[in-house]
């Protein structure tokens, strides 16, 4: 066999391959990026900025 037909024979099915997978949808599990966890802090820092801001609204009747 020529070194022609050899390289065809063996980038077509790769190239094949390459093609198919970069259309297939990719999980989520794979695409997760790093878990940043929260603390109780930054959760009480936040319901009490929140509230604050409830509070305004409140006070300028925009509920």
């Amino acid at each position: 066999m020529s070194l022609r037909l050899i390289l065809v024979g063996w980038l077509t099915p790769t190239l094949l391959l390459a093609l198919i997978l970069s259309l297939l949808p990719i999980p989520s599990y794979l695409l997760s990026t790093t878990a940043q966890a929260q603390t109780s802090q930054d959760r009480k820092i936040e319901a009490d900025k929140l509230l604050e801001q409830g509070i305004q609204q409140f006070q300028r009747s925009q509920y």
